[in-house]
């Protein structure tokens, strides 16, 4: 993945908004271009289809996030594991309190606790960046994630993703709360830093299903 700094001659971008290349090559879409306050900065959003590169390196610092809230559970790799592959979940089995349906079409994911796995490596994002774009405007109420589709994030080295592949094809909404999207970012951005001898890492929702993947890693140059 890479992005370039000028503005793209292309209609689909706004005027001195970056590029982004999503994971297929294809140009990001456009989503929201987020102020910072007190500094000159802006954070930009961008929908890609399918789904990005996951981190390959072994997983560890096995937590759970909920409400904001870190717990710890067994190291995985204490038990010489890696992270179960996530599986494509069918939203016909969601069990009760499994993300809750918004009318016939969308699954909200607010509220809802995801595992951390940190991933083993160095050079992660600067957890400062990615507090940042937590603080930056626009950064409230509810988002919607299209099916088939990613969200991305980005501010100087700190990129976050997160992904819907919900089947049979559905809209998934989550919430920038600080309890929800904000506070996952957060746990991801300190726990999984280089600091901690970590190259990033991702919380994955539902029963570690392939319903939706938060990662926080390096933006990419």
């Amino acid at each position: 993945m890479s992005t370039r700094s000028s503005a793209s001659p292309l209609s689909l971008y706004p005027r001195e908004w970056p590029t982004y290349t999503c994971d297929n090559g294809a140009l990001g879409n456009p989503s929201k271009a987020f102020g910072i306050p007190g500094s000159k900065k802006t954070a930009y959003s961008w929908f890609c289809p399918g789904s990005p590169a996951g981190l390959a390196s072994l997983a560890f610092n096995h937590t759970q996030v909920k409400d904001g809230n870190i717990t710890s559970l067994v190291s995985e790799s204490k038990l010489g594991k890696t992270p179960a592959t996530p599986a494509a979940k069918n939203i016909s089995t969601l069990g009760p309190g499994q993300g809750s349906h918004l009318g016939k079409r969308d699954i909200s994911l607010v509220g809802q606790p995801c595992t951390v796995y940190c991933n083993s490596g160095t050079g992660g994002p600067d957890p400062n960046d990615c507090n940042q774009l937590l603080t930056a405007d626009e950064t409230y109420g509810d988002f919607l994630i299209p099916s088939g589709s990613y969200l991305v994030w980005t501010l100087d080295t700190c990129q976050v993703t997160q992904t819907n592949l919900l089947s049979p094809a559905t809209n998934l909404t989550y919430s920038y709360d600080t309890n929800d999207w904000a506070g996952v970012v957060h746990a991801l951005a300190y726990q999984c830093q280089a600091a901690e001898n970590a190259m990033g890492g991702s919380c994955q929702f539902l029963g570690n299903t392939d319903v939706s993947v938060l990662q926080v890693q390096t933006a990419p140059s």
